[in-house]
């Protein structure tokens, strides 16, 4: 039997990147979802190229689909673990519906100042071992930082 030609060897290279779906390389796609894997990495374990995947994906509806469902498995699986708990430890249970049901159960926080009045619209700022003669940088409108700036040397920057 003769040798291949560089002719031959090559379109069959060729035609092997641009293969086409199969079985097999479904399966494993699938496999690779279902545990969230990226599109890279589920080409690299159904051992294809990025291109091949995009380049077949259209030519088989609803694939797309599939994949982008099976990667919600691991999210499945942990809300059924999460919900399989509760009953062995409470506190999971309640942590899940202050975050689920946050109106009727969640840790409420009041967004006040001290006894209950506004919030401080100045910006305090603390500064510790500097020597501030120009301005008073604890009691500085946020503003007038932000429009017009503080200096190194803690002067406001003019316009």
């Amino acid at each position: 039997m003769a040798r291949p030609t560089k002719k031959a060897q090559l379109s069959k290279k060729l035609s092997e990147a641009k293969q086409k779906f199969n079985d097999d390389i479904i399966r494993k796609l699938e496999q690779a979802f279902a545990l969230d894997c990226t599109i890279e990495e589920a080409c690299l374990y159904a051992g294809i190229g990025k291109s091949t995947y995009y380049d077949n994906l259209p030519k088989n509806k609803g694939l797309a689909e599939r994949f982008e469902a099976l990667r919600n498995t691991p999210v499945l699986k942990a809300r059924q673990s999460v919900i399989k708990s509760f009953d062995s430890d409470p506190n999971l249970a309640l942590k899940y519906l202050e975050r689920k049901r946050r109106a009727e159960f969640s840790v409420r926080q009041e967004l006040t100042g001290a006894d209950g009045n506004e919030l401080l619209t100045k910006l305090e700022v603390n500064i510790i071992n500097k020597h501030v003669d120009e301005v008073d940088l604890n009691t500085i409108d946020a503003d007038t930082i932000i429009n017009k700036g503080i200096s190194n040397d803690n002067t406001i920057q003019s316009d």
